[in-house]
């Protein structure tokens, strides 16, 4: 479970965006929790949480390059509080290291 911060302590519009993005992919409508995930990143830019959330979502969606460069982003905001952010580095870590390997097999499939 991610550690919702200072990202969910009031409401805000990127909240709003974030939580129609969550209830989009459990009803597997990727495409809008996409949209959504990214208009909470408008409102909201760079919030561990949503890039959190988009990358795993790009791993779903089986968007490997895309997931890669969130997994990166998502390592990089959440550097300087490692501890607050054990398990998702934790969790980033693996998928990232699984979509660079699925992206290098996609690409050698196009060859």
């Amino acid at each position: 479970m991610v550690f919702f911060g200072q990202f969910l302590s009031c409401y805000s519009p990127a909240m709003s965006h974030y939580r129609k993005g969550q209830m989009a992919e459990q009803n597997a409508n990727n495409v809008k929790a996409e949209e959504e995930y990214l208009a909470a990143l408008e409102e909201s830019p760079g919030d561990p949480v949503v890039v959190f959330a988009l990358a795993k979502l790009y791993v779903n969606m089986e968007e490997h390059e895309k997931a890669v460069e969130r997994f990166d982003e998502f390592l990089t905001l959440t550097a300087d509080d490692d501890f607050k952010w054990k398990d998702e580095r934790w969790e980033a870590d693996f998928y990232l290291e699984k979509s660079k390997q699925k992206k290098e097999k996609s690409s050698r499939k196009k060859k």
